[in-house]
């Protein structure tokens, strides 16, 4: 199947390929001789936070384990979003980034990206990244690898931009820690878990080709054009478990010994439109014809979609405003989805507000999966709908202060209970997030407050409604020749109470049904600081200290301790030239 879509895309991409891309369809970032792997030296510590993570599959990273606004987003473990590279690096000089860092419980990342211009025209990028870590508990590791480059050739008549997307994923399944088990007595990985032959494997493939001509070629400053965009994407899942299975499950389909469920999803893009684009404005208009199919153990489905596709930017002195919106005419439950960008920015003051939105079908995999001990369809009800906005406001004042707000709302949206997605459960989900920072600077010293207040109307309630971060960093010039820039810190975290959830390894999703229990808060802190030579920085970091007055039973979600205190070492190195 793959290589008869792969043929399919071919054979369109070259049929297009006498069309064009002008440069300012993407935002293009200049790299300066100033750019660092992982970003400033403020935050370079923060270079594989994951891998000190003792939750399912070491989610929500940002938030020292405890889930985000991604947990309702994002109704499982595994990330099919597009990962194609939306900003173009675009470097006077061949520049080649490095980082590693490694650590406590095995973990390795190991980041690479580089950019160049050939022959003043041909721009590549180019990244590469990788994840280990072999967890807290018994069968929890993760391996996480990615590549992604973009090849942009622009030109007075035509042009073209070539995107791809690379992604593959294991993940060991545990489920938490078996009943019974002691953390303040023994070490959390010699304690038995639930599951100790389970595992996820995802991937995901895209590539996509984009295509113009300009018929206003001799006018510099003005465009109009035919273009033509194609894109393939591959995604698969398999989930493996070895034991004995009855009693675990209401049912068994295939097998009472082990589980090999599978599916994959490939979907091919075909669009052509016009474009024009003058000193301010950018417009574009596709039709396009999509071409899916869905393969699982017992379900080959496949389908054909007709959408229209409009695109718009703007751009003029302090504003600049984007969007995008796709509709289906043909297939599709007529689904749409959009998203809105608009900025200003002025000399004390900036302000964004960034709007995505969606309504229609399913996922294929929420419409129909079977499995060894999962069988679900779809009865081609109601779809869902989505609704997410962004506000922030920067004051560039003498104590700078950052205001956000973020609203999130889900209707008949599909949750995990009793084994089952189902929709007419949660079925208006409302989640509003407020936070407040600054960052007050005198000489060496930095004072990083952030504190964040969700609000949810859910019963269930597994984001903290308060939480609070800080950091606290002194740098500055050591040495006699004043070239090394040393810096201290640590992270201070405190989250009030919410509910834990349980996690299912062969949905690879959270459970809805009720909370398993409830974590009344915590408090941690994690310390850090390293050096920086020109282009080389190197930095060490102590995590999860709070592990020494945190109660070893605490729970982060069913199953999932707090967990154990641990350390990391890094560096990173750029190269111009």
């Amino acid at each position: 199947m793959r290589s008869g879509l792969l043929l399919i895309f071919l054979v369109c991409a070259v049929a297009g390929a006498w069309a064009q891309y002008t440069p300012s369809v993407l935002s293009v970032d200049s790299l300066k001789i100033d750019f660092r792997t992982s970003g400033s030296i403020d935050s370079v510590d923060l270079q594989g936070r994951r891998a000190v993570l003792n939750t399912p599959g070491m989610m929500f990273g940002g938030n020292n384990g405890i889930p985000d606004l991604s947990i309702y987003q994002n109704h499982f473990n595994e990330s099919f979003s597009s990962d194609l590279v939306q900003n173009v690096r675009y470097s006077g000089l061949p520049h080649i980034g490095f980082g590693y860092s490694f650590g406590a419980q095995g973990s390795q990342i190991v980041d690479f990206g580089y950019e160049q211009v050939f022959g003043k025209k041909v721009i590549v990028n180019l990244d590469a990244k990788t994840f280990r870590s072999n967890g807290y508990l018994r069968n929890s590791s993760v391996d996480d690898r990615y590549g992604k480059l973009l090849v942009l050739v622009p030109g007075s008549i035509w042009s073209s931009e070539i995107k791809t997307s690379i992604n593959s994923s294991k993940v060991d399944l545990a489920a938490g820690l078996r009943a019974g088990s002691d953390p303040a007595t023994f070490p959390l990985i010699f304690l038995p878990v639930n599951k100790s032959d389970a595992n996820s494997h995802t991937r995901r493939s895209e590539i996509q080709m984009s295509n113009y001509v300009d018929f206003l070629s001799k006018d510099s400053s003005k465009a109009l054009g035919l273009m033509i965009e194609n894109r393939l994407t591959i995604r698969d899942r398999l989930f493996l478990e070895s034991d004995t299975l009855f009693g675990i499950y209401n049912f068994i389909n295939i097998d009472s010994t082990s589980t090999r469920d599978n599916y994959q999803l490939s979907r091919i893009d075909n669009g052509a439109g016009f474009f024009t684009r003058n000193k301010n404005l950018y417009a574009a208009g596709l039709i396009q014809y999509n071409y899916w199919k869905y393969y699982n153990l017992s379900f080959d489905h496949d389908t054909v979609e007709i959408a229209v596709v409009g695109r718009v930017k703007y751009l003029k002195k302090s504003f600049y405003g984007e969007g995008e919106l796709n509709y289906a005419l043909r297939g599709a439950g007529n689904s749409f989805s959009g998203r809105v960008n608009l900025g200003v920015k002025k000399d004390l003051w900036e302000a964004q507000s960034q709007l995505n939105f969606q309504s229609g079908w399913p996922d294929p995999f929420v419409r129909s999966y079977y499995a060894n001990n999962i069988e679900q369809e779809w009865n081609y009800g109601s779809g869902t709908s989505t609704f997410n906005l962004k506000n922030r406001v920067s004051l560039k004042i003498k104590l700078p202060v950052v205001l956000q707000h973020e609203l999130l709302s889900i209707k008949d949206g599909y949750w995990l209970m009793n084994d089952q997605l189902v929709n007419d459960q949660m079925t208006n989900v409302l989640v509003n997030r407020f936070s407040l920072s600054t960052n007050f600077k005198y000489k060496g010293l930095s004072v990083q407050p952030l504190y964040t207040y969700t609000a949810s109307q859910q019963a269930i309630r597994p984001i903290p409604a308060h939480t609070i971060k800080g950091r606290v960093l002194v740098k500055g010039k050591v040495l006699k020749a004043k070239k090394m820039l040393a810096f201290l810190g640590a992270d201070l975290f405190y989250s009030s109470s919410f509910d834990l959830l349980s996690f299912s390894p062969v949905w690879s999703s959270f459970k809805w049904d009720s909370s398993t229990g409830i974590n009344d808060g915590f408090a941690d802190l994690s310390a850090f600081g390293g050096f920086e030579i020109e282009k080389f920085r190197f930095f060490v970091r102590f995590e999860h200290l709070g592990a020494m007055w945190n109660d070893p039973f605490m729970e982060l979600q069913e199953g999932y301790t707090f967990p154990e205190n641990s350390f990391r070492l890094g560096i990173t190195w750029d190269f111009f030239n």
